[in-house]
């Protein structure tokens, strides 16, 4: 990979990647001070001022793309199939910087991603693909919150009060609209019907209760 300085048209460095992965696509972080190097059958991220690498991600994309606020990574595509368990040339996954780890993964092309890119707010990413559909993936804290969570007391808490502040009951897919405002219900969660603090969202003031209430949650029926 090589790095151009735009205005002066010279070479910068070269950064080189393990000769048996070619690089596939690279994207510099939003800060500039990151790149991603895609490659057969890994994602390296570069640190651009040391030339070292900073982190490796097993994965492999055609396409690579950061989110605005650089905390995730959107990989697209695959050509190879190489990544196992998955027809991942037609998936979308979405790796979070900070933890390393891969948060999300969308399926529904039907033919290789080609391309992938995050809204300029961040909350959607936009696939395209070989099957000549473009589509749209809603990545916002509290979707992928819900997609990735599992039966643990935290989920059933956070769910558990969703229900009670909007009154509704989850069956499936079927969202039944309940009065399940008890006196019970209202000492437990009162304290959720105030708005949030300032520059804090609802999901974020109901997933920080949950978390508060982790271990005195009551399974869902």
């Amino acid at each position: 990979m090589r790095l151009w300085n735009v205005g002066s048209g010279r070479e910068l460095s070269v950064i080189r990647n393990d000769p048996a992965n070619t690089v596939q696509n690279v994207s510099f972080s939003p800060n500039g001070r990151l790149i991603a190097l895609a490659s057969y059958t890994t994602v390296r991220l570069w640190d651009i001022e040391s030339e070292r690498e900073i982190a490796m991600f097993e994965d492999h994309a055609d396409k690579v793309s950061f989110s605005p606020d650089g905390r995730y990574l959107a990989l697209g595509g695959d050509n190879y199939g190489i990544i196992a368990g998955s027809d991942s040339k037609n998936t979308v996954r979405l790796w979070e910087m900070e933890s390393g780890k891969k948060i999300a993964v969308f399926t529904g092309h039907t033919d290789p991603v080609r391309s992938v890119s995050f809204s300029p707010d961040g909350k959607y990413i936009a696939s395209g693909s070989n099957d000549k559909t473009i589509r749209l993936w809603d990545v916002r804290p509290y979707t992928l919150f819900l997609h990735n969570s599992k039966p643990t007391p935290l989920y059933h808490t956070f769910i558990e009060a969703v229900k009670f502040l909007w009154q509704l009951d989850v069956q499936g897919l079927e969202i039944i609209k309940t009065n399940r405002r008890i006196p019970a219900d209202l000492e437990k969660y009162s304290t959720l019907l105030a708005p949030p603090p300032p520059n804090q969202s609802k999901f974020d003031q109901v997933l920080e209760w949950a978390e508060k209430q982790r271990g005195n949650a009551t399974p869902i029926h």
